[in-house]
Order: structure tokens, then C-alpha cells, then sequence
């Protein structure tokens, strides 16, 4: 297809735009709803550099699930645990819905120039 769009007259940046991010845009959905999915649910790394398990001394680097951890057995306070645990739930979804309504979006921009 690329030759077909340099016979064209299609320059490299153009088969890139029109050609190159439309087969590649499953793959790119899909590694941005995984990776922010993992960026919120992160807890071992920064755990590895913390000894007391409050995310550095001025809680720099707490994560929303260190909070949730920090609650439950330290506190615990399984309640508010719980609360936190739906709030990364709900924020999952809302990003999994975002990313899903752009992705059809995109999809639908597939065909305009």
C-alpha cells in the first residue's frame, strides 16, 4: 500500500499520517488503556524504596494503591479502605470509557482528510 501512495505522489509523512497510525491505532488503544490501567494500580516499585510503606518521608510518592494498603492493614480502616478501593475502581472505568469513546472516535475519522 505504501508504493501505491508514493505512486500516488503521497510524501513519506503523509503515508505515515494516513497509512502507518490507522493499522497501528488497535495496538496503540490497547497499550494505553493497559498501561494506564497499570500506572494506577502500581504499588510493589515504589514499595521497594520505601521501608515504612507510606510512600517516602512526605508521602511523595504514595500511590492511590499504597493508600488503599496504608488503610487497610496499618489503620485499618476497612471501610474507608473499601471506598478507596471503588474510587480506583470508578477511576479505572471512566479512563476505560474514555479511551474507548476516543477509539471510536478516531475510528470514525479514519475515512476524513
Amino acid at each position: 500500500m505504501s508504493e501505491a501512495a508514493s505512486v500516488d505522489g503521497a510524501s513519506s509523512w503523509q503515508q505515515f499520517i494516513h497509512r502507518t497510525i490507522p493499522s497501528l491505532r488497535p495496538i496503540i488503544i490497547f497499550t494505553v488503556i493497559m498501561s494506564t490501567i497499570g500506572g494506577l494500580q502500581i504499588f510493589t516499585e515504589p514499595r521497594l524504596f520505601d521501608t515504612q510503606g507510606l510512600g517516602g518521608s512526605d508521602r511523595q510518592y504514595q500511590t492511590l494503591t499504597m493508600y488503599l494498603w496504608e488503610l487497610g492493614w496499618r489503620v485499618r480502616d476497612l471501610g474507608m479502605a473499601s471506598a478507596v478501593a471503588w474510587l480506583l475502581f470508578l477511576i479505572i472505568v471512566v479512563f476505560a470509557v474514555l479511551n474507548l469513546l476516543g477509539s471510536r472516535r478516531a475510528g470514525s475519522l479514519r475515512g476524513v482528510r
